[in-house]
This record gives C-alpha cells, sequence and structure tokens, in this order.
C-alpha cells in the first residue's frame, strides 16, 4: 500500500465516526474508543464546557475536516475512476448536512455533534467552518459523482447560510454571523474589523447562494461586497504580518470561488493576480516546512499520545456574553504537543493546497515531493490526529492537478 492510501485508510478507521459521518480530531489511545471516549458528554457540551466553540475538546473542527477529506474523495475519484469512492463521499456530504441543518437556527452550521445522541453541538461555529464547507459543497455539487438528492440538499443549505448572513451580519451585530443563541461569536466575524485573509468569506457565501440558486438578490448581495473584499485582500502582508497558513489556505478558497463563479472578467484578472501571489508564498512555506519538520527531532513531535482535555491544565481566551472560553493548553501550536503534533502536518498541506487551488499553476514535483516526505514520515501507529487529512487533501489535489 503507498503512503497516500495508507493515510487515507488510517483517517478513515481512525478518525470516521459512522454513527454521525463525521471526523473528529484527535485520539486519546489507539483502542477502539479512543476516538470517542474523551469527547466531552451532551450534558457539557450545552453548559458550553470547556467553551462555546468545543475548542480543544475532539469535536472542534469536523465540518473542516468533513470538507478536507469530501475534496479528496472528489479529487481521487477524478484521478481513479473508482465507483467505491461515490458512497464515501455520500457518507462524508451526509455528516456535513446534517450539522447545517440539525439546529433550530436556521443557517447556523454546527462545527460537529456528540456520537452520544448525533444532536448536542457546541454554540459557536466559526467562519473557517462556513468557509471549508461552502468550498466543498460547491465542489461536490459540480462534481461528476453527486446525486440530484444532494445537489437538493446543498442548495438549501447555500441559501440557508446566504439568509442568515443577510439576517444578522449587520454593523448593528458588529458584522457578526452570531452564535446560536443570538449573541456574538468569537470567530464568526465576516465584515468590517477582519483580516485581510478574512476578506472575501462574507461575499464568497452570497455568491455561493446565487451559484445553486440562481436567485439575483444574492449575487447584488455579492456585488455590494465584492470590491472592497479585493481590495482588503490585497493588503495582506507577507513579511510584517504573515498569515498563518491555515487561514491563507481558507482566503485562497474563498477566492477560488469567487475566480470560479463571478461573471466579470475583469474582476476575474484582479482575482487570479492575487491568487497567483499566494500560490506561491503557499509553495516556499511547503517546501521550507517540509524540510523543517522533516528533521528527526520534529518527527518525534508528531509520535504525541493527546490526554483526555478534562486532565490538562486550560487557559482562558476570552469572555463573552457570559460565556468564559477556556482553551486546554495542550492545543498550544508552541508547544511540544498536541498543537504541533498536528500543525507540522497541516502547515505542510495548507500550503500547498494554497498552490493547488491556483487555477493556472503547473503540476510541481518538487511540491509532490514536499507533500509525500510529510506522509513518509508519520508512523500511523504512533500517530493520534487527523493532521495526515490536510496532506491528503494536497496530494490528491495535486494528483488532479495533473491528471
Amino acid at each position: 500500500m503507498d503512503t497516500a492510501n495508507q493515510a487515507w485508510e488510517y483517517l478513515y478507521s481512525k478518525f470516521f465516526c459512522e454513527k454521525t459521518n463525521l471526523f473528529y480530531d484527535y485520539r486519546i489511545s489507539q483502542d477502539a474508543d479512543g476516538l470517542i471516549s474523551h469527547l466531552p458528554s451532551p450534558e457539557l457540551i450545552q453548559r458550553s464546557i470547556p467553551n462555546p466553540c468545543g475548542w480543544g475538546s475532539g469535536m472542534e473542527d469536523s465540518m473542516i475536516s468533513g470538507g478536507l477529506a469530501l475534496d479528496i474523495v472528489i479529487h481521487r475519484y477524478n484521478v481513479e475512476k473508482d465507483p467505491d469512492l461515490i458512497p464515501v463521499a455520500q457518507r462524508i456530504f451526509q455528516g456535513m448536512y446534517h450539522c447545517a441543518t440539525v439546529s433550530d437556527s436556521k443557517g447556523f452550521l454546527a462545527r460537529s455533534v456528540s456520537p452520544v445522541d448525533g444532536i448536542t453541538h457546541y454554540m459557536d461555529s466559526s467562519r473557517d467552518q462556513y468557509t471549508h464547507w461552502v468550498f466543498s459543497a460547491l465542489h461536490y455539487y459540480h462534481s461528476s459523482i453527486i446525486s440530484e438528492q444532494g445537489k437538493a440538499q446543498i442548495r438549501e443549505v447555500l441559501v440557508a447560510f446566504a439568509e442568515r448572513a443577510e439576517k444578522n451580519i449587520t454593523e448593528e451585530n458588529s458584522w457578526n454571523y452570531l452564535r446560536e443563541d443570538g449573541k456574538c461569536g468569537a470567530v464568526v466575524g465576516m465584515w468590517g474589523n477582519i483580516h485581510p485573509h478574512e476578506a472575501f468569506r462574507l461575499p464568497m457565501i452570497y455568491l455561493a447562494a446565487w451559484e445553486v440558486s440562481r436567485n439575483q438578490h444574492f449575487y447584488d448581495l455579492y456585488l455590494q461586497f465584492r470590491n472592497p473584499a479585493l481590495k482588503k485582500s490585497e493588503s495582506i502582508d507577507f513579511i510584517g504580518a504573515p498569515p498563518l497558513l491555515f487561514g491563507l489556505n481558507q482566503m485562497m478558497h474563498s477566492l477560488r470561488v469567487a475566480y470560479d463563479y463571478d461573471t466579470d472578467e475583469v474582476f476575474q484578472d484582479h482575482c487570479l493576480a492575487l491568487m497567483q501571489k499566494l500560490a506561491l508564498y503557499g509553495y516556499g512555506k511547503a517546501v521550507a516546512h517540509a524540510k523543517e519538520n522533516s528533521r528527526p527531532e520534529n518527527v518525534e513531535l508528531l509520535n504525541y499520545v493527546p490526554k483526555p482535555w478534562t486532565e490538562v491544565p486550560a487557559y482562558l481566551d476570552l469572555i463573552l456574553d457570559d460565556y468564559a472560553y477556556f482553551v486546554p493548553s495542550q492545543l498550544f501550536t508552541w508547544r511540544p504537543n498536541l498543537g504541533m503534533a498536528r500543525r507540522n502536518l497541516a502547515n505542510v498541506g495548507d500550503a500547498a493546497s494554497v498552490w493547488a487551488l491556483c487555477p493556472d499553476t503547473p503540476y510541481d514535483e518538487n511540491l509532490m515531493q514536499a507533500v509525500t516526505a510529510m506522509l513518509d514520515v508519520v508512523d500511523y501507529e504512533k500517530h493520534y490526529t487527523n493532521g495526515p487529512l490536510y496532506l491528503l487533501a494536497a496530494y490528491w489535489a495535486l494528483k488532479n492537478h495533473n491528471h
């Protein structure tokens, strides 16, 4: 079995929960229950413990993971034409669809759901979750393996996202998507005081809703934000305040939606020029991080065994509308712990994906070697995070790029 297939078998068998059709974040052991035994109970989730986002709980990023996994399967199908991949894509999407519809608050995207009841979820989402959901849903919508039911479900959700955005993301709400309880969320600011790499997330949502519904109202909303979003995006600083690589990757996801579905050729040219700058930056970072993180002392960090989040200290990140956001300390990405065990892999994958997502970049063997080098150093008997998902997303995007 080659490295990429080994990584996928590891991820699908060790991180995908068949009860919920979701990928969870990390395991605490290789035992059968090592994926879910440490997850917070529905009672703790309802009390927003350890925090309203579920940061560090093991069910923080199921929508990011689901989006990455869905992209992987679509790219892989394009290359291999294996019909056995079609039901895999359907299962992954059904988990994503469930998280987009499980709430009574229409258009709210749950990060994940508890495998205990398949319903309970944290009340604070993130623009990152929305970004990967929207991008991957469009990717799936226009693929050759989606059913008519899947298309209808995507239309339903993308319209709901846009309607929630129009209702909630206003100056009066500090341009916030809002938590499920109607209060401002910690990381769902979508306009106003946001960073350049976040500027196209809101226009992306309106454009996606228009693409699947052809409701002109959504395109008009998109146009209200498009040009200032591009201007803000173009102010990105790669030297003084370089973006985190996952943020850069999500920026590229949002710009790629704009490039693909905007109907203005002049705008597309400006968008492409910016994407090319991001791609070159991502290329350099992917190669550099692969070289650094494949050093023996850094490879050893990949073998960190996570502790249950209830057994590690937590720091108070913020208090927002009477809710405390405590974050388990093993997530700190600058310490040799769970954060680095996952992020050292994800950084290479995120950076390489930035190149692969750019419309006119050629397939590059050096970049593929950087990705496969990181896949090769993972000992899947000793690794406990879903970090290889980020590498596989880049791997199969590059493979499809070269197909």
